[in-house]
């Protein structure tokens, strides 16, 4: 038997470099999101409901964080800046 193809996520971060708004667009919903920061620390833990998302950043320090959202038994991330 074949085993099944893990997709890649495919999702865009924008603007990034950010300031106050990330916008998170998603090609498929995944079970669970993380916004982590540079050391890999859990900052926030995502459930998303649409393929959408408009994340606040104002009240994070500048710096290096870390989309990541699990689909298909897999974790998919992508960095960011904070300005």
């Amino acid at each position: 038997t074949e085993e099944p193809q893990v997709q890649a996520l495919s999702f865009r971060l924008s603007p990034n470099p950010v300031q106050k708004v990330l916008n998170i667009q998603l090609e498929q919903l995944p079970e669970v999101g993380r916004i982590l920061n540079a050391q890999g620390q859990v900052l926030e833990t995502l459930q998303p409901t649409a393929l959408n998302i408009e994340y606040e950043v104002s009240n994070l320090p500048k710096g290096a964080y870390i989309a990541q959202f699990f689909v298909d038994g897999k974790w998919w991330r992508k960095q960011f800046i904070i300005q």
